[in-house]
């Protein structure tokens, strides 16, 4: 809880007090880029920062390019760090620095998102 106070000039020496109340938060810090090769595996790491919120977070992943999947069957981070796992499919997109979103959810109304680059490479 933070304490402000203000002197109100031209009304002689009037002191008000007054509360001001953090408000719950989340924030997602940028991950590194993900490089996957076709019908291989590459994990990902995402950390987050809570502000008077202590409950799970889900993780989303959107604009994943074609045929690469998170296959983790729980995305969700108890704590403040989450390692999740790709898989590209034999047949999937190659790309170059795709940007992908990554959105944390918690609660009711507690969101926040940022964005990583993903290469997909032909397999060996």
């Amino acid at each position: 809880m933070l304490r402000r106070s203000v002197l109100l000039a031209g009304l002689g020496v009037l002191l008000l007090s007054a509360v001001v109340l953090a408000d719950a938060g989340l924030f997602v810090e940028k991950p590194e880029p993900v490089r996957i090769k076709r019908g291989r595996t590459a994990t990902i790491v995402i950390t987050i920062y809570r502000r008077e919120f202590n409950g799970p977070v889900q993780v989303m992943f959107d604009g994943l390019p074609r045929g690469v999947t998170a296959i983790d069957s729980e995305r969700r981070i108890s704590g403040n760090v989450g390692t999740y796992t790709f898989r590209a499919a034999v047949d999937a997109e190659v790309v170059t620095r795709r940007p992908v979103t990554v959105t944390v959810k918690g609660g009711e109304d507690l969101i926040a998102s940022t964005s990583f680059y993903m290469t997909v490479l032909l397999g060996d």
